[in-house]
């Protein structure tokens, strides 16, 4: 009977039954008990230990019956907790929703977060390859305008060689604030698309 409980089949009518066999069990090892003085020394010491093995595959019976028991118990009360939580989650929906869409909302403020910061990134080594540039063409100019004293240029050519130098400084100003303003659009657009619903 023991070996159904442990399929599963958990009824009052299978545990009652195991509960009278284990009473009935312990009348007859009471029985046997009581007829123990009337054997012989030989036979008495047999059926002692017989009996002792009676009495402990009925304690051991008693333990699982109750260790089966405890377990259903624990089931139930698992049960019953699980299907209070599922109630109040069932009645707390919207709130699940709410906290949903705000993971998102963080999750998608992280990502413009990590692509702004990749953007101020590549800015940021953009300017400093052209300072590098810049501080590299003032010694290539420097060096050519040595030479061309040294050639004996005419004025005119230097002139024309300031000039062009002038509006370099103007490409190089200009590319940096049309970056600026590129950078500031990507930022403000991206922020606008994370504010609409």
């Amino acid at each position: 009977l023991l070996v159904h409980l442990d399929h599963g089949n958990s009824s009052l009518e299978l545990k009652s039954q195991i509960s009278q066999h284990l009473n009935a069990l312990s009348r007859e090892v009471n029985s046997l008990e009581e007829l123990l003085p009337g054997e012989g020394a030989s036979a008495r010491n047999l059926w002692r230990r017989k009996i002792e093995l009676l009495k402990d595959e009925r304690v051991s019976s008693c333990e699982a019956l109750s260790k089966h028991a405890a377990q259903e118990r624990s089931r139930q009360r698992e049960a019953e907790e699980r299907e209070a939580l599922l109630g109040r989650r069932r009645t707390n929906g919207e709130h699940a929703i709410l906290i949903d869409e705000q993971i998102k909302e963080g999750e998608a403020i992280g990502g413009a977060h990590a692509q702004t910061e990749s953007l101020i990134g590549n800015a940021q080594a953009v300017m400093q390859s052209l300072v590098q540039q810049q501080k590299t063409l003032k010694g290539v100019q420097k060096r050519v305008l040595d030479m061309a004293n040294t050639l004996g240029l005419s004025k005119s050519v230097m002139s024309v060689i300031e000039s062009r130098q002038f509006w370099d400084k103007i490409l190089v100003y200009g590319g940096m604030l049309l970056t600026l303003a590129l950078l500031w659009f990507v930022f403000v657009h991206l922020r606008r698309k994370q504010d609409e619903p």
